[in-house]
């Protein structure tokens, strides 16, 4: 466990070891990468020998910088394994080889973070650490400050980004946002030697700024500033407003396109809502003629369907009306004598089923005579049933003939 001189001090001035090296001296100038070096993994058991602590979940501090005086010939790559390490306040990783930052979202807890003399080319995964206070990545090769990457760092007091690849002003202008903000070291990058007038700018923009690049900001500089920078503050809003105003004015536009548009779509919707209320009254409409339709045709089809079967019963009728005027004139047929009945049977002399013209066999002549003169208005025609029809006819008669002679026979031997 730390002692209480762990703590970061309120007096400012007591920073600037921790802007120049690391805690403990171990970050020494003379110190220089080694990038062929071997990889030294983090480990449990690495983190437990440094920190002299058996209790991951208690430690506060730790110094993972490696020097090759204290007898590590390996350099750390990677930052990993740290998650059992919940209560850490104070992590250095100077002199190593690490090029990326990441793995340390988890430590909430944090108050310093050393990662100074390494190669990481971004400043990323630090927006959780809501409770940095100090954040040194001096030595490094950022070209940038990510605006999005510190602004949730408000209570940062310290940051040290010297001898980085920065050329950008509006880097330092960016920084204005760390209200808390009381030291920054900016040296080393090339934005000082593009940039004659950075050190007005710091101090403008930065206005609780104490110390800038390792001297203190005094009033007259400050004074300086804003004499060199108030009037081009003012140009700077002036340009901002008149941005803005553009901005509006665009959105204004787009918002009038926006709502013609939906006008426009109102009015098609209402016509396709009226064309479809139409559609459905039509639909409806027609709904209902195909239903009468439907009624309609199927009575006609009923009418239709009695109307033929009615024409085929009088076309049927017609043709035995033909069949029996062709046999009027036969004559008697022979008769039978029924000795139970004591009478003569005659064999009827119906051939087909006219109903209405039969052929009266053994009739008296004048009995012929009224059949005639029943049917003297019946039109004879000469046309012929059909082959067919003659053939069954024929058959028929055929059958009647056989009968007739049978019938003769047992006659003949009845009076004999």
């Amino acid at each position: 466990m730390d002692n209480e001189d762990d703590e970061i001090p309120n007096n400012v001035s007591s920073f600037s070891p921790i802007m120049n090296s690391t805690l403990d001296g171990n970050c020494r100038e003379d110190d220089s990468l080694n990038t062929s070096a071997s990889i030294q993994y983090i480990t449990d058991r690495l983190i437990r020998k440094i920190s002299k602590q058996e209790s991951l979940n208690l430690i506060e501090r730790l110094d993972l910088t490696l020097s090759s005086r204290e007898g590590y010939v390996k350099k750390i790559k990677y930052i990993e394994n740290l998650e059992a390490l919940i209560n850490l306040r104070h992590l250095s990783l100077s002199n190593n080889i690490i090029e990326k930052i990441e793995h340390i979202s988890h430590l909430k807890h944090l108050r310093i973070l050393i990662l100074s003399h390494n190669m990481i080319t971004k400043l990323e995964n630090v927006s959780n650490l809501i409770n940095l206070e100090v954040l040194n990545v001096s030595h490094n090769l950022l070209e940038r400050i990510p605006y999005k990457a510190i602004r949730n760092l408000q209570r940062l007091k310290v940051l040290n980004v010297a001898h980085n690849k920065i050329e950008e002003l509006k880097q330092v202008k960016d920084l204005r946002e760390l209200g808390n903000l009381v030291e920054l070291d900016i040296r080393g990058n090339p934005v000082l030697d593009q940039c004659p007038h950075v050190v007005d700018t710091a101090v403008f923009y930065l206005r609780g700024l104490v110390t800038f690049n390792g001297k203190p900001v005094t009033q007259a500089m400050r004074a300086s500033a804003d004499k060199r920078l108030h009037q081009d503050e003012v140009n700077d809003l002036n340009d901002e407003i008149r941005g803005k105003v553009r901005m509006i004015d665009a959105v204004s536009k787009e918002r009038e396109e926006v709502i013609r548009t939906l006008e426009e779509k109102k009015k098609i919707e209402e016509k396709l809502r009226v064309s479809g209320n139409t559609s459905m009254l039509r639909i409806a409409e027609l709904e209902d003629e195909l239903s009468n339709t439907k009624k309609l045709l199927a009575e006609q089809t009923e009418q239709l369907t009695a109307a033929c079967h009615k024409h085929y019963a009088l076309e049927q009728e017609l043709a035995m009306y033909k069949v029996d005027v062709r046999f009027r004139d036969l004559g008697p047929p022979p008769s039978t004598y029924d000795s139970s009945e004591h009478k003569y049977v005659e064999e009827s002399g119906y051939v087909s089923k006219a109903p209405l013209y039969p052929v009266h066999y053994g009739l008296n002549p004048g009995e012929h005579l009224k059949t005639e003169e029943m049917y003297k208005d019946f039109e004879y025609s000469e046309d012929l049933p059909d082959n067919s029809e003659l053939k069954l006819l024929q058959q028929q008669l055929a059958d009647k003939e056989k009968r007739k002679k049978y019938r003769l026979r047992l006659c003949v031997d009845t009076t004999a």
